[in-house]
């Protein structure tokens, strides 16, 4: 059954997170070793991913998890390498996520976590403002995402991956939870959107406009 077919529950996943936590720190693991430990957490074939996992956040604040995306199921599960945080959530519907990067956030703040994306409030912005920012934004040679719109909203999407809301907390700002990301939009000299900032754990990707949806 290939991913779907792998079950397991927050409590595993959370003591998979601390034995490699601990193998990293070259303490005694259960089953991990440091070495493998050490690739896992290494980017592999992009900057954002290990061997098998995600990987976000820079020096003493860098942190390792994975999101579970399958219909009916929404789970995030995050930890810091060199530190002893981390907290594992799954749910059990499609809007799932929702309640995961809320929990996340009540967790960073009550644990006083580093630099976790602080939660956002989304305003009403008129409809007819989105359609200056949809298109295709050129990431770097290999990547170009997409900001789409629907029903009055936007969305980013990817290849090979599900779109993810945007939601706007300016009239050029827009933060997608699902990402842990915060998108700023540019315009040119004449008033055109001409790019994007993408902000993810501290780290800033800028993108030009090659095509308008």
């Amino acid at each position: 059954m290939a991913g779907a077919g792998l079950w397991t529950s927050a409590s595993d996943l959370a003591l998979l997170a601390v034995e490699i936590q601990r193998a990293y720190a070259g303490q005694p693991s259960n089953f991990l070793k440091k070495p493998i430990v050490e690739q896992a957490l290494t980017p592999q074939v992009d900057e954002h991913f290990g061997l098998g996992t995600q990987l976000e956040g820079t020096g003493a604040t860098r942190r390792f998890g994975h999101g579970g995306d399958n219909i009916g199921y929404k789970c995030l599960t995050t930890a810091y390498a060199e530190r002893g945080m981390g907290a594992v959530v799954l749910t059990n519907g499609d809007d799932g996520y929702w309640v995961a990067l809320d929990l996340l956030r009540a967790i960073a703040q009550e644990y006083h976590w580093p630099d976790y994306l602080p939660n956002h409030t989304a305003i009403h912005l008129r409809p007819q403002l989105n359609n200056a920012y949809t298109g295709a934004y050129q990431l770097h040679s290999n990547l170009t995402i997409e900001i789409v719109g629907r029903a009055g909203r936007l969305y980013l999407t990817a290849s090979g991956q599900a779109p993810f809301e945007l939601l706007p907390s300016a009239e050029t700002t827009f933060f997608a939870p699902a990402l842990n990301s915060e998108i700023s939009f540019t315009r040119n000299d004449d008033g055109e959107v001409a790019g994007l900032t993408l902000t993810q754990e501290g780290r800033d990707l800028h993108a030009n406009k090659v095509r308008q949806q």
